[in-house]
């Protein structure tokens, strides 16, 4: 599941979420529009605090 699916779902904001990966709102919109990829620790944050529904693979782009 993408990260903005995974908020639409829970009704959480841009800025909600990024209180609770204590970084900016403006991070948080750089992720969701592929602007940059998080680091890999944060991939891994974002995947305990989401309960594994945006998962580590998520982040990767596939072709085709």
């Amino acid at each position: 599941m993408k990260l903005s699916q995974y908020l639409v779902s829970k009704h959480m904001s841009q800025s909600d979420f990024a209180k609770q990966c204590e970084v900016c709102q403006a991070t948080v919109h750089k992720w969701i529009y592929e602007l940059s990829v998080p680091s890999g620790k944060r991939i891994l944050q974002i995947h305990l605090l989401t309960d594994g529904e945006v998962t580590i693979t998520d982040w990767v782009k596939q072709d085709g």
